[in-house]
C-alpha cells in the first residue's frame, strides 16, 4: 500500500490499483474511568495486567462514502475482579472508494484497509490519554487486521 499526503490533508492510498481515500479521522466517542488508583499506587501494588479487544464497523453515508469505526476496550487490572482503569474508545473514519472499485473489494477495504490505517491514531489517542493522565502511557500492540479478516472469511466459508 503506497500513502501520500495530499496540500487538502487527505491520505490517498491505492490498494492493489484500487483506490480509497480517508477525507478525516476522529475521535467519536471517549470513555476514561479509573477505580481505586490512589489506593493501588499507595500500597505498590506492583505489576497490572493490561487486556483489550476491539470491534470494527462500517456503513454508507453517501454514494460510494462509508464511517468506519473502530471500537477499543482497553482494561488495566491489578489482579482478579480488581478493576484499576477502563478505557472504551470509538474511533471513526470517513473514507471514500473509488466508483470503479468491484463490490466484493469494497469489504475489505472498508474491514482491513481502512482500519489499519484508523488504528495507529487510535493506539496514539489511548497512549496520549493515559501519559497525560499520569500514568505510564498504555501502547497496544500491532494488529493483523487482514490475517484475521482471512480467517474469519475461511470460517464462515466452511459453515
Amino acid at each position: 500500500m503506497a500513502a501520500s499526503k495530499k496540500p487538502n490533508g487527505h491520505e490517498h492510498d491505492t490498494i492493489e490499483g484500487q483506490k480509497f481515500i480517508r477525507h478525516h479521522s476522529y475521535i467519536a466517542d471517549l470513555s476514561f474511568e479509573t477505580f481505586n488508583v490512589n489506593q493501588h499506587l499507595l500500597s505498590g501494588s506492583g505489576e497490572m495486567a493490561v487486556s483489550y479487544g476491539f470491534d470494527v464497523e462500517a456503513h454508507e453515508v453517501g454514494e460510494h462514502a462509508f464511517i468506519v469505526g473502530l471500537k477499543l476496550r482497553v482494561k488495566v487490572e491489578a489482579g482478579p475482579e480488581d478493576l484499576v482503569m477502563l478505557i472504551e474508545l470509538r474511533y471513526e473514519g470517513l473514507i471514500e472508494v473509488a466508483p470503479t472499485t468491484p463490490e466484493d473489494d469494497i469489504r475489505r477495504i472498508l474491514l482491513v484497509d481502512a482500519v489499519e490505517m484508523l488504528y495507529p491514531y487510535a493506539v496514539m489517542v489511548i497512549a496520549n490519554l493515559t501519559r497525560e493522565s499520569g500514568f505510564s502511557p498504555i501502547v497496544l500492540e500491532k494488529l493483523d487486521f487482514a490475517g484475521m479478516f482471512t480467517q474469519r472469511a475461511a470460517e464462515a466459508e466452511l459453515n
